[in-house]
């Protein structure tokens, strides 16, 4: 059997002084445990008479003590057969019978013990567990109610208009771009923004995350202001078929490529970009794969396109915004909302 005696100190099987265990064993000379809970074969009078070997293994954790970012389940086993565990978390006098897992939310310390079929109590067996949440960047960009004054760098003629970010404003063989000003950390995000295109003939326009400046530009007409724009990764949306990509079709393009095959072809999807609904799109990037939804939020049809991109930008941050671009014919591409959040630990600069 085991029994417990509370003390005044800290609590735990150990030997703190807070809680003493003593294993009994039924025979003319008595198994007792010491203050640190080393077990000793007493006489008569409570005098040791020689140590006891143990016979019980000592109760294995799951999970090796440590540092983890997050919650952990705790399995405790004993390879004694019909062993009994029995843990107290370190600084508690609650001796709790194990039952099944124990979930460790904060940093603590368990230790166990196991006793089996009379023998003497294992050894103290113990695991100090630290919870330390991974810090998240606040570089988030949040136009989840639309774009309103500053904020971001503009370019080639991209403008602010009635709540709207206006990649192209209908005219003839434009190239634009807008990025937010500051590099944010791209190594893992989530982003999601929602556009209509208005009298929608050409050409397209590009999510973009590229490394080299917020006034980067890049080619017109089927260049969708983004080919030629070095260090980059782009998801187009693109309205005229160049070379046989198809007349509303979507892809994943690298370091200015021209963004037009490979490609995914929409209308096939029942999504066709020359519609004037507006789509919403869900972007998330968990390095190496990046998993695009895109929904036409009148119709509900919907397309997930997904891809492996290795590194978005070797050092961890880059400038992530918009380009569009018409030719001969054109079109008005709004981006109506856009928020932007990353996953990533903060970076030292």
């Amino acid at each position: 059997m085991i029994s417990t005696v509370a003390g005044t100190g800290t609590g735990g099987f150990s030997g703190d002084g807070g809680l003493a265990v003593k294993a009994e064993i039924h025979n003319p000379q008595g198994v007792a445990a010491d203050a640190s809970g080393n077990l000793f074969i007493a006489d008569a009078n409570n005098n040791r008479v020689r140590e006891v070997i143990y016979a019980v293994s000592p109760p294995v954790f799951s999970i090796a003590p440590g540092t983890y970012p997050s919650a952990q389940t705790v399995t405790l086993a004993d390879t004694t057969p019909g062993a009994v565990i029995y843990y107290v978390i370190a600084g508690s006098n609650v001796v709790t019978q194990y039952s099944g897992p124990i979930t460790v939310s904060a940093s603590e310390t368990i230790e166990a013990i196991a006793i089996a079929n009379g023998l003497p109590t294992s050894p103290l067996a113990t695991a100090a567990y630290v919870i330390s949440p991974v810090a998240k960047c606040t570089n988030t960009i949040n136009y989840a109610s639309g774009f309103t004054g500053g904020g971001l760098t503009l370019n080639g003629g991209a403008a602010i208009s009635g709540g709207a970010l206006e990649l192209t404003d209908g005219g003839s063989y434009e190239a634009r771009s807008a990025f937010f000003p500051t590099a944010v950390p791209v190594g893992n995000f989530v982003t999601d923004f929602t556009f209509q295109l208005t009298n929608a003939q050409a050409d397209g326009f590009a999510f973009v995350v590229q490394t080299n400046s917020p006034k980067a530009l890049g080619g017109g007409e089927g260049g969708l202001g983004y080919a030629g724009i070095p260090n980059s990764a782009a998801l187009k949306f693109d309205l005229f078929s160049n070379y046989g990509e198809g007349p509303s079709s979507t892809g994943f393009y690298l370091n200015g490529a021209y963004p037009a095959i490979p490609a995914v072809n929409l209308l096939a999807k029942g999504i066709d970009l020359h519609s004037g609904h507006i789509f919403a799109v869900h972007g998330v990037y968990s390095a190496p794969l990046v998993t695009v939804t895109i929904t036409d939020t009148v119709t509900q049809a919907s397309y997930t396109v997904s891809d492996k991109i290795a590194a978005m930008a070797p050092g961890g941050l880059a400038f992530v915004g918009f380009t569009g671009g018409t030719g001969r014919v054109s079109a008005t591409q709004n981006i109506l909302t856009w928020s932007y959040s990353s996953t990533l630990p903060c970076p030292v600069n």
